[in-house]
């Protein structure tokens, strides 16, 4: 594992959806490099330490576009819970308000 950076990135996506870069790598002086190998490269936009996400697949879209969660009460009822959302990816989000940490999430 070793950092790289990006040298440049397309400023449009090709017609599968990805976006074609260029990574520059700070190869380390000890690893052998030769023609034919093969990398595979994370890109981590940012990191946060201390958020508060869920699966997306928990969130509902309300009619008027809020979203929702439902949460499991003490009693064992569920109720449905208005969230906002953060930062996603396809499987994650990030809940910025209306949730706090240790409340059980049901489908």
């Amino acid at each position: 594992s070793f950092p790289v950076s990006i040298s440049s990135i397309a400023s449009h996506p090709e017609t599968d959806g990805t976006f074609r870069a260029l990574l520059k790598p700070t190869i380390p002086a000890d690893l052998n490099v030769v023609p034919g190998m093969k990398a595979t490269a994370h890109i981590i936009t940012h990191k946060m330490d201390k958020a508060l996400k869920i699966p997306t697949a928990y969130l509902t879209r309300t009619d008027n576009g809020a979203y929702t969660v439902k949460v499991k009460l003490a009693d064992g009822k569920t109720t449905d819970r208005v969230v906002t959302t953060g930062a996603s990816n396809k499987e994650w989000i990030v809940i910025t308000k209306g949730l706090e940490k240790g409340q059980v999430i049901v489908k």
